[in-house]
């Protein structure tokens, strides 16, 4: 698959989840990233919560659903309210560290993202759409491959929950990033069954060796 390809398949990717998510419709910034986040707070701070049963179902339906497309692509499976119930018992004490994470994703994006088009200038943020947004302890952040484009997801809460609320997240994003660089020169490597154990090897061994080097 050329890269010509890969722009256009990415480019028809982001609009069709936009169409699906109208919160990403209005909130695609330059640089191909996409912020789910401040429709998540919304639901999340609409009173009054009920019980946790109709607060994970309130969550289901007008967050969940209008972003549907997006969910589905980052590889999370079935997002039950149940589910999402298990998820607000554990993660109320994280929520303030969730939002003050938030609240400065994009300067430390931004900061990442430099620091790696300067050792990987041919990287393209248009073919790896990134996704800031909740995964309901599901991942941190990865790429998925879908539908032949190579998405970023990255997961707030995973990121405090795995991390921790002051982590230095610079090796956690180069060694995603490369993924997506590596998936943008090698398609075949990220389109393939990521099972096979050569590509385990192969492609988280890189990753963590280029993630080294650039954070000695």
């Amino acid at each position: 698959m050329s890269t010509k390809d890969l722009s256009r398949r990415a480019l028809v990717a982001g609009l069709l989840f936009s169409g699906v998510a109208q919160e990403a419709l209005s909130a695609v910034r330059a640089g191909g990233v996409v912020d789910l986040m401040p429709g998540f707070w919304r639901v999340m701070d609409a009173t009054p919560h009920g019980t946790p049963a109709e607060w994970a179902q309130r969550i289901a339906d007008d967050y969940l659903r209008p972003n549907a497309a997006v969910f589905g692509a980052a590889g999370l499976g079935k997002v039950t309210p149940a589910r999402i119930e298990r998820w607000l018992g554990q993660v109320a004490p994280l929520l303030p560290a969730i939002r003050k994470l938030d609240s400065g994703i994009d300067a430390i994006w931004s900061a990442n993202m430099q620091v790696f088009r300067r050792a990987f200038p041919a990287f393209d943020p248009k073919i790896s759409p990134t996704y800031f947004m909740p995964s309901f302890f599901g991942f941190d952040a990865h790429l998925e491959p879908h539908d032949g484009v190579l998405p970023l997801f990255v997961g707030l809460d995973g990121i405090v929950r795995y991390h921790g609320a002051d982590a230095n997240l610079a090796v956690l994003l180069s060694h995603e990033l490369f993924h997506c660089e590596h998936a943008q020169r090698s398609p075949s490597v990220a389109l393939e069954d990521p099972e096979r154990i050569y590509k385990v090897l192969w492609a988280e061994g890189l990753a963590t060796y280029v993630s080294e080097r650039m954070n000695p």
